[in-house]
């Protein structure tokens, strides 16, 4: 019981460090522990009122059983896994109910001519790109929309903006009282204002945002004609669970498609709400026009150091992983006997399933079959 014992503290202080974080945007929603101690259950539930509408839902849930946290519910997408191994629970020892629904494996398309492509298997590396560098100009590009704002909210922006940039204001030595002036003449131009936003938003996020486009198919078609050197290259797969649990990543998750452009105000962007700002940032990376749905996209993405504002080397963007990571390696179609070869003899080194692809008879299909022990 000594193990139970330690973990219930654990997840404790984990709901109480949580519970304590308030949501300014919804005043009268409170966070409330549950902990059925006898049975081993563990919640942090968000409940109250807000805009004339109850609201009531886990935003975690726990489960101690045999030793083991079940992560049941994990609402908010953070990194909890560090948090609760840092609070004392065994990494070995916390397992997720699948809710969130990930792929068993997630998977990576290269061509082996790209000596680039090659580090994954050569090196074990993967690189995290930046958003100015996806194929898709839509990537990483929702930002907040002052257009939304009515005149008495874009008042409160800047008035809470500057509160909050107020030492460093101050360090500079700006007049606050001319800078209030100032930002609140340039918000009356809105479409102007809103430019000149995204401007500097988007190029902060290219220079401190690392992305990882991962899927959850092996078997596209169409991606290993995009992606895969047209069935000549090779297809990587990754073990999710091992990836989601590694320090490695920042935040993780499957890729959302929409038919419509999310709104975000900018409210959430001057409040002091840990749990909204965590969610807006996913919508940001996580989100995809459904033109893009049959990639089945799960993502890793990681934040690198901006308060240095220096933004990462390319070698920094670069992040190792163990052999233990690989769950298999699938060959195009059509790849060459000379890389055949090259393949076959590292995936034998580490010890990862070799699969050659082909096509299934008389159907647009793609079958796999193992050709190493």
């Amino acid at each position: 019981m000594g193990k139970v014992k330690k973990y219930q503290s654990a997840i404790l202080k984990v709901l109480q460090e949580y519970a304590a974080i308030k949501s300014s945007l919804m005043p009268d929603v409170v966070n409330k522990v549950v902990a059925d101690t006898a049975n081993h259950h563990y919640l942090l539930v968000r409940m109250g009122w807000h805009q004339d509408k109850d609201v009531y839902y886990p935003v975690f849930h726990f489960d101690i059983i045999q030793e083991k946290v079940y992560v049941q519910e994990n609402r908010v997408g953070v990194r909890i896994y560090q948090e609760l191994i840092a609070a004392g629970v065994a990494e070995n020892d916390i397992l997720a109910v699948n809710k969130a629904d990930y792929p068993k494996t997630v998977y990576k398309y290269r061509s082996w001519k790209d000596g680039f492509h090659k580090n994954i298997l050569l090196h074990n590396e993967l690189y995290l790109a930046s958003p100015r560098d996806m194929n898709d100009p839509f990537d990483c590009r929702i930002t907040s929309n002052f257009l939304l704002l009515n005149e008495k909210e874009r008042r409160e922006y800047n008035e809470k903006r500057h509160v909050q940039e107020f030492e460093n204001l101050q360090d500079r030595k700006i007049d606050i009282a001319k800078s209030l002036k100032e930002v609140d003449t340039r918000m009356q131009d809105e479409e102007t204002f809103q430019r000149e936003n995204e401007k500097i938003n988007f190029a902060m996020q290219d220079k401190f945002i690392g992305v990882l486009s991962l899927s959850a198919r092996w078997d596209s078609i169409l991606m290993w004609s995009h992606y895969a050197a047209s069935h000549t290259g090779f297809c990587v797969g990754f073990h999710e669970a091992l990836i989601r649990k590694s320090p490695l990543f920042g935040r993780e998750g499957n890729v959302e498609y929409e038919d419509e452009f999310p709104k975000i105000k900018p409210d959430a962007d001057v409040e002091n709400d840990l749990v909204g700002i965590m969610n807006r940032h996913f919508i940001v990376t996580h989100t995809k026009a459904r033109d893009w749905f049959y990639e089945e996209e799960y993502r890793l993405t990681k934040t690198f150091n901006p308060n240095n504002n220096e933004p990462p080397l390319p070698f920094e963007r670069v992040v190792k992983i163990p052999d233990d990571f690989f769950a298999e390696v699938i060959l195009g179609m059509n790849i060459s006997e000379l890389n055949k070869r090259e393949i076959t003899k590292l995936c034998n080194q580490k010890n990862i399933p070799l699969y050659q692809a082909k096509k299934v008879p008389f159907k647009f299909e793609i079958t796999k079959e193992l050709i190493n022990p």
